[in-house]
């Protein structure tokens, strides 16, 4: 599965902003563009620092020095070649903030997160929706 995005801009003589055609906003080229923007289609899968790899769909950052790379940030659902799928936040690629991640079995965990693990309160359901656990996580482990 592959998420398409929706986008448009253009960069100045100076390459260093970019012009949201759609909404005639400018802004920093390392600020969150608006996904579904009138403009051309882009389709991407995303590999993150932590060798996770997933099809995209939500805010995004152009990569270093406005490059084709982009890289989730804000808002998003990633869709992993496990079939496992994360509804929620994005910091560089990785899950950082409010999040669901649910598992292709059926569990879910609802709750926050930090650099892609369990971080905050949250809570652990099983497949009929009861929960498993709930609490503090630091790490990905309930305390």
């Amino acid at each position: 599965m592959v998420a398409i995005l929706y986008f448009a801009n253009k960069k100045n003589e100076k390459n260093d902003i970019s012009y949201d055609v759609a909404t005639e906003e400018v802004a920093t080229e390392y600020e969150v563009v608006d996904t579904f923007a009138m403009g051309g289609v882009h389709e991407f899968e995303f590999t993150n620092s932590l060798n996770e790899k997933f099809s995209y769909n939500g805010e995004f950052i152009s990569g270093e020095n406005g490059s084709d790379d982009y890289i989730p940030q804000g808002k998003g659902i990633a869709i992993y070649t496990n079939g496992d799928k994360y509804d929620g936040d994005f910091v560089n690629g990785i899950r950082e903030g409010d999040g669901i991640y649910y598992w292709k079995e059926g569990e879910k965990y609802i709750g926050k997160y930090k650099n892609n693990k369990r971080n905050g309160y949250g809570k652990y359901y099983d497949a009929n929706g009861n929960i498993i656990e709930q609490g503090f996580y630091v790490n990905g482990v309930l305390q």
